[in-house]
C-alpha cells in the first residue's frame, strides 16, 4: 500500500506464497477485498484489514472460484463472480455473509461493478455485452432484469483471469473500456465456374 499523493514509502500488507489480487476497498477505507489463489486454480475471497495486525479473514472459500468482488457503495452487500454452477455468474451477498444470496446475471457474467449511488450493477455477459441491472440495497437486496448496453469488444472474461476491462463513470452514463479493434468485416466472394453466356439479354 502507498499513499495516492506519492508521499511516503510502500507498506507490506500481506505476505504469503499464494498469488493475490486486490479487488476493492471497503467503503470505510479500513480493509480490502482480496482474491487469493489456492493450489493451481481455485480462487477464494478474503478481507484484509489495512491497520492493526492485518490478518486476512476468509470471506468466501469453497471448491468453486469466487473472484472479482466489489462492495456496494453502502457497504452492506458485495458482488462477486462464481463458477459454482459450471459457468461464471454474478452473485450478491450480504456483508459479512449471513445467508442472503442472490444471482444477478442470467446467462453468464463476470466483473461486476456498482454504480456510485448503488442503484445499478454492471457486468460483462458471457457473450461479451456490457449489462446493467437495476438494484436496491435497502434492508433487503433486490435486482431487476439485466439490460444490454453495448458490446465493448474486450478479451474473454473469466473468474480466474484478468479483470478491470471497464470502469463506469460515477453516474454510470459513460464507460472507460479496455477494448480491442474490431476485425474488418469479411465480404464473401462468389465465383461461378463453367458458365457459358446464353442469348443476348438472357440471364444465365
Amino acid at each position: 500500500m502507498k499513499s495516492a499523493t506519492g508521499v511516503g514509502e510502500e507498506e507490506l500488507l500481506w505476505k504469503s506464497p499464494e498469488n493475490k489480487w486486490p479487488d476493492d476497498w471497503a467503503p470505510d477505507g479500513k480493509s480490502l477485498l482480496v482474491e487469493s489463489l489456492t493450489g493451481d486454480s481455485q480462487v477464494d475471497l478474503y478481507l484484509l484489514p489495512v491497520t492493526g495486525e492485518r490478518k486476512p479473514v476468509p470471506v468466501l472459500t469453497s471448491p468453486s472460484n469466487e473472484a472479482h468482488a466489489a462492495f456496494s457503495p453502502d457497504g452492506r452487500f458485495f458482488s462477486y463472480t462464481s463458477d459454482e454452477t459450471g459457468r461464471p455468474e454474478i452473485y450478491v451477498q450480504t456483508f459479512p455473509p449471513s445467508g442472503g444470496k442472490w444471482q444477478v446475471s442470467k446467462a453468464g457474467g463476470d466483473q461486476g461493478i456498482w454504480r456510485r449511488d448503488g442503484k445499478e450493477l454492471f457486468y460483462l455477459a458471457s457473450d461479451g455485452k456490457l449489462m446493467a441491472v437495476p438494484v436496491t440495497t435497502g434492508a433487503v437486496f433486490t435486482a431487476g432484469a439485466p439490460q444490454a448496453l453495448f458490446e465493448p469488444v474486450t478479451a474473454e472474461a473469466s473468474p480466474s483471469g484478468a479483470r478491470n476491462f471497464y470502469v463506469p463513470s460515477l453516474d454510470g452514463s459513460r464507460f472507460l473500456v479496455l477494448s480491442y479493434a474490431r476485425p474488418a468485416r469479411e465480404v464473401p466472394v462468389h465465383l461461378l465456374v463453367n458458365w457459358s453466356p446464353g442469348a443476348e439479354g438472357e440471364r444465365p
